[in-house]
Order: C-alpha cells, then sequence, then structure tokens
C-alpha cells in the first residue's frame, strides 16, 4: 500500500499545487486519477516517482518511506496510438478483460477526441 499523508507541493512562492492531500492507494488494485487539467494529477504522479520536491509530508510505501527502487513510472507521453480516439484505446484493453465496458466509460466522459487530446 501506498499512503501519502498531508502531502504538500508548490511551484514557487506558495503557489500550491497540492496542499495537505491524505491518500492510501492500496495493492493488487488498479486506481485512476480523473481530475481537471492543471488539477495535479502529473504532479501527484511526480511526486510519488521523486521527480518533483514535495514541500511538505510523506509517502510512505508499506509503511516505509518510498524509494524509486519500489515502483516504476510510465511516461504520460503516447507514443504508440496518437491517432485513435479515447474510446478505440479503451477496446485495446477489452481483450485483456472480457468484462471491461467500454460503452459505460464512454457514456461517462465521451471518449471522442483523439487520445494526444486527452490530460
Amino acid at each position: 500500500m501506498i499512503k501519502i499523508d498531508n502531502l504538500k507541493v508548490n511551484y514557487g512562492n506558495n503557489n500550491n499545487v497540492l496542499n495537505e492531500l491524505c491518500l492510501e492507494i492500496s495493492s493488487n488494485t488498479i486506481h485512476g486519477l480523473v481530475g481537471l487539467n492543471g488539477s495535479g494529477k502529473t504532479t501527484l504522479l511526480n511526486t510519488i516517482y521523486g521527480l518533483k520536491n514535495k514541500a511538505l509530508g510523506t509517502i510512505q510505501y508499506h509503511d516505509k518511506d518510498l524509494k524509486r527502487k519500489n515502483i516504476a513510472y510510465l511516461e504520460t507521453t503516447n507514443y504508440f496510438y496518437p491517432r485513435i480516439t479515447g474510446k478505440e484505446y479503451l477496446n485495446i484493453f477489452k481483450t485483456q478483460n472480457p468484462n471491461f465496458d467500454i460503452d459505460e466509460w464512454n457514456t461517462l466522459f465521451a471518449l471522442k477526441k483523439l487520445v494526444d487530446d486527452y490530460s
């Protein structure tokens, strides 16, 4: 489990992007981050991995300070399928999990834009 406690991350003069974030991420499950552009999703991931320094707070993995060697980080740039829609991209995962309901996700998020246009 990853446990984040009172995480504060900023860019410059008290421009807080994450402010007192507390979060527990269970092991052996899939999680997603959803938010508007600029809400701090990438900043959170960069901070967890150590690419961005935190101003305050702790990030622990199995009750010990998180070390880079304990996790993997996949760059968000889409090098493989830049010219397909979000719905088409999700179809790739349907082969891995036949219970994955693409239509339900499409109803929630209207996945008609090209993958490169998503945050």
